[in-house]
């Protein structure tokens, strides 16, 4: 098996249902908890 290692930053402002950011490499991605768990991911996904 191999192993592949990573470094990302993350940002998260506020509490659990806030939102935050990661960045990994060329990679820069909003992130936060679901809306169907009380978070504000309200976004629709790709696809």
């Amino acid at each position: 098996m191999s192993t592949h290692l990573f470094h990302l930053d993350a940002q998260w402002f506020g509490g659990r249902n806030s939102e935050g950011w990661i960045e990994a490499g060329g990679l820069q991605e909003k992130i936060s908890i679901p809306a169907s768990v009380g978070g504000s991911w309200s976004w629709n996904k790709p696809g």
